[in-house]
């Protein structure tokens, strides 16, 4: 790919191919045409998706295009994890979908996708709906298996004759740059959010979120006297650290340089990645097993295919491309993840309350499949006092990064504090929402369904989850016992250097489970992106200033679904669940 004439044609019909695959599968194109036919229930959509393509893939088998190879094993490795995430999780006892069909459709692509591409078009219809795995922690992974199936869609479709699309070296080029993207914009986002470029890597306290993680649910199965030595180590080191972040993610670029840099820089973001996880119990694992397959499969390409992926003109094309596109958020929309972190934090603990009086954490684990929705922010919107600080204690303003750093773990100073930066992310429908979700899981619970697909003493062939904050003040929940009522609590702690200083510990609200939640609506949980939304809404101006440019916003991601509760384009409930319907 030296884009020359031919080679940009190529590229067009490489974009144009990737945004019709993402109109028809991450947006849902195609599911609605089917509901447009009349098409209703997930058994019915599932086989309509999987029968046809698998009609068709006998009749359609790999190419033996250079670095066909490649391709295939790029596209059967990324769809064989997906569908051990999509698959491994636990059902969702409020709605009642289980999704047993498609499970075992899913897993049936998985395995037919290294015979015929069809499958690998079935595969990510499925991983779309009804898993829905486009939420932040796989928006990677699926964006590479999207570019596979449009390039595999285009050049079955295009006569062989032609030449166009005759060896895979766009994909590759495509594959890179997405993967590129991803990693630029966050070192963007960083040089965003100080008054200068290098702001972040000098002045960030990275020791800050470590100390925040494990106030939050990470590692609580250290005492703190052992997770203290490891905070104040990153407090030693971390302004190096913070610049080899900053560096890896500005010099993505260079990965389109030569395929040993490709390789190279695949190796350095998954190290990175488990870093991240080992300081604060984000796990992408999605992320590093796409990184280290893309590698893997850049080493399988032959040279005719390297030489025309890697080198400077390609490498400014992607450069260009990515300017044009997904930095602006066209195209494809990666998540801009730059922020101060501080030592305050506050949220959310659920605790269950069993027949025997004994009290137990509800921990993200317990509520996959909404493990992330319940990792992060979920029921800020129940917070007795405005809001100042995200997640682990994540700030976008330096004004407000400095204000709770001087503030101390003083109660009056921070109250001062909030009251200049803080919000009030208020809604009723989603406090309803929650209240009746909660009612319904423990009602079903309490009589006797099963929530795991997997057996718990087969647990370790569960798809790992993304926020493992699994640990806490209390037991874990598991089932132990019936539960009569569960109980929100609002914690805000502040890190002092030292210690963690706790300076609320109220509960706020008390759901009780009994017969009379066999009446709850059998409501969805509100997706992740439904509260970034909420929060951005009110934080915009106050505790965040956005660039001017980008389309739809610039942290308007492809991070899972936004719709209103009730009103999912391809929700499988029936009309009668909706939230709405049952107030």
């Amino acid at each position: 790919m030296t884009i020359d004439g031919y080679d940009a044609a190529n590229l067009a019909l490489m974009t144009a191919s990737y945004w019709l695959a993402d109109r028809l599968i991450r947006a849902d194109g195609f599911v609605r045409a089917l509901r447009r036919l009349g098409v209703r229930g997930e058994p019915a959509t599932v086989l309509l998706i999987a029968l046809p393509l698998g009609a068709v893939a006998p009749f359609w088998p790999w190419s033996p295009m250079d670095g066909g190879e490649s391709t295939r094993v790029l596209t059967g490795v990324v769809v064989a994890f997906l569908t051990w995430k999509a698959t491994t999780k636990d059902v969702d006892l409020v709605t009642g979908e289980r999704h047993r069909l498609a499970r075992v459709l899913a897993i049936g692509c998985a395995v037919g996708v290294w015979w015929s591409p069809a499958f690998a078009i079935a595969a990510a219809l499925l991983l779309t709906t009804p898993f829905g795995l486009w939420e932040h922690h796989s928006t990677l992974p699926m964006r590479i298996l999207l570019a596979a199936v449009a390039f595999l869609g285009m050049s079955a479709a295009l006569p062989r004759a032609s030449g166009l699309m005759a060896d895979a070296s766009v994909l590759f080029w495509f594959v890179l740059t997405i993967q590129v993207s991803h990693y630029l914009i966050t070192a963007l986002a960083k040089g965003w959010l100080g008054p200068r470029w290098n702001s972040w890597h000098r002045e960030n306290r990275l020791h800050h979120i470590a100390a925040s993680a494990y106030s939050w649910g990470w590692m609580r199965w250290l005492p703190w006297s052992s997770w203290q030595r490891v905070v104040h180590a990153v407090c030693r080191f971390e302004r190096p650290m913070q610049a080899f972040v900053f560096a890896v993610e500005a010099l993505a670029p260079l990965a389109l340089l030569h395929p040993y840099l490709a390789v190279g820089m695949c190796v350095t973001w998954s190290c990175f990645h488990l870093g991240v996880f080992a300081l604060s119990g984000l796990l992408f694992w999605d992320w590093i097993l796409a990184n280290l397959t893309v590698a893997f499969a850049i080493l399988m390409l032959p040279a005719t295919v390297t030489a025309q992926v890697f080198g400077p003109v390609q490498t400014l094309a992607a450069v260009v491309f990515m300017v044009a596109f997904p930095l602006r958020h066209r195209l494809w929309r990666p998540m801009p993840l730059g922020w101060w972190d501080t030592p305050f934090t506050q949220r959310i603990h659920w605790h269950a309350h069993g027949e025997s009086g004994e009290v137990y954490g509800l921990y993200a684990n317990f509520w996959c499949p909404h493990e992330r929705l319940f990792g992060k922010v979920n029921a800020c919107y129940l917070t007795p006092v405005p809001v100042m600080t995200y997640h682990l204690g994540e700030v976008w303003k330096h004004e407000l990064r400095d204000a709770l750093r001087e503030a101390g773990p003083s109660r009056e100073k921070l109250d001062a504090v909030r009251a200049e930066f803080g919000i009030a992310p208020r809604s009723n429908e989603l406090a309803d929402n929650h209240v009746n979700y909660v009612c319904r899981l423990f009602y079903e619970l309490n009589h006797g369904a099963k929530k795991r697909v997997i057996p718990r003493w087969l647990g370790f062939l569960k798809a790992p989850g993304g926020q493992c904050f699994y640990w806490g003040d209390l037991p874990a929940y598991r089932e132990q016992e019936n539960v009569t009522k569960v109980t929100l609590h609002y914690r805000e702690e502040y890190f002092d250097g030292e210690k963690h200083v706790r300076l609320r510990d109220e509960e706020i609200l008390a759901i009780p489970v009994d017969e009379r939640c066999a009446n709850a609506p059998r409501v969805r949980a509100p997706t992740p992106k439904m509260i970034d939304d909420l929060l951005l809404e009110h934080a915009q101006g106050k505790l965040i200033e956005l660039p001017s440019f980008g389309a739809g916003g610039f942290v308007q991601a492809d991070d899972g679904k936004g719709d209103r509760l009730g009103v999912d384009a391809v929700s499988f409930l029936p009309a009668q669940a909706s939230t709405r319907e049952n107030r």
